[in-house]
């Protein structure tokens, strides 16, 4: 894994898959942002990355759980894809 999850402001797991959210200050534009990056839980494969969110941090958790669950309900074949979500 390349992001070390002391350092996260959230790390959990949700249905097998691990959800690391860090926070980044922004010097160009004065502001702080959250990198979101989400794992397989076997070949630690990133599945998801978003690196410029803006809002609450539970808003950020629930949104990356809809998409677990999005992917989840894909017909396993397209599962494989590890940039689907």
């Amino acid at each position: 894994m390349e992001h070390n999850p002391a350092a996260a402001k959230h790390n959990s797991f949700y249905k097998g898959f691990h959800i690391l959210i860090f926070e980044e200050y922004g010097a160009e534009d004065d502001q702080y942002r959250s990198h979101a990056y989400v794992y397989d839980g076997q070949e630690r494969e990133m599945l998801y990355e978003d690196d410029d969110v803006q809002m609450p941090l539970a808003d950020i958790v629930a949104g990356i759980h809809g998409r677990i669950d999005a992917f989840l309900a894909l017909p396993l074949e397209q599962q494989q894809h590890p940039y689907v979500m």
